[in-house]
């Protein structure tokens, strides 16, 4: 492979053990341009995935706020709910929202959440959580709520106001993907060491890591699709493992 080698060969490649024999001639910059290149298209897949979701969930939490069975306001730490009492149930989770009783009063509604194992109960000043036989309860002003006055339309306005942060989302997932794969390919480049311990060809360790860099592609195009998590690391490796054992076989002499 000499220098002129696209970019898009060196990405087919990478994914081909076979095909080391020629990457291990490359200088480690290109491997440094082919990764942060690899992190600018990943990152723009990605980030543009989670703008679609998160726009998705901005519409879907902006219609049900515009429910007016679901209007609600919190002022002065005391929750409203027009709409109350609201109960909710699913085999043994409950939801019961009623803002005309308070804390004081949960006696009065245990008939109703006896028999459930699963419990949010949300009063007018403040919320009683049941899991099990485990009850806890807290005030709103605990949390400094009482300092706040909120309803749905400032939740809605605070929606449509926040949606630049959106448009952030792509460099912020580029930079992750860039130390990401870096790090799985320091990971990866351990393989490489070890063939260094038990091999009698040596390669030089800037050589080993350029590899491991090209060797992250296919699990990091595999994590784009399904995440994998460790196993990233595990599939790099034996790519690697591989190509250096094609390297090795055919002897190359510009190793190092």
């Amino acid at each position: 492979m000499n220098k002129r080698t696209s970019i898009i060969n060196i990405f087919t490649f990478s994914m081909r053990p076979k095909k080391y024999i020629y990457l291990i001639k490359e200088k480690l910059s290109k491997a440094f341009i082919y990764v942060l290149l690899l992190s600018v298209i990943l990152g723009i897949i990605q980030g543009c995935m989670s703008i679609y979701v998160i726009s998705n969930v901005e519409k879907t939490v902006e219609i049900f706020l515009k429910q007016d069975e679901l209007k609600f306001e919190m002022k002065d730490g005391i929750l409203n709910f027009p709409a109350s009492p609201i109960k909710e149930e699913e085999g043994q989770t409950l939801l019961y929202i009623d803002t005309t009783k308070s804390l004081d009063d949960l006696d009065s509604i245990r008939n109703i959440t006896v028999h459930k194992e699963e419990v949010t109960v949300i009063l007018k000043d403040g919320v009683m959580t049941k899991f099990n036989s485990e009850q806890s309860t807290f005030k709103y002003s605990d949390y400094g709520l009482d300092k706040i006055n909120i309803n749905n339309d400032i939740v809605i306005t605070a929606l449509n106001k926040i949606y630049i942060i959106k448009y952030f989302i792509i460099p912020f997932v580029i930079i992750v993907k860039f130390i990401q794969l870096l790090m799985w390919a320091l990971m990866i480049s351990l393989v490489g060491v070890v063939n260094n311990l038990i091999s009698p060809k040596k390669i030089k360790y800037k050589k080993i890591f350029a590899l491991s860099i090209y060797a992250i592609t296919l699990p990091a195009l595999i994590n784009l699709i399904y995440p994998i998590g460790a196993l990233s690391v595990l599939i790099g490796g034996f790519t690697l493992m591989f190509g250096i054992n094609y390297i090795n076989y055919y002897d190359n002499k510009d190793i190092q």
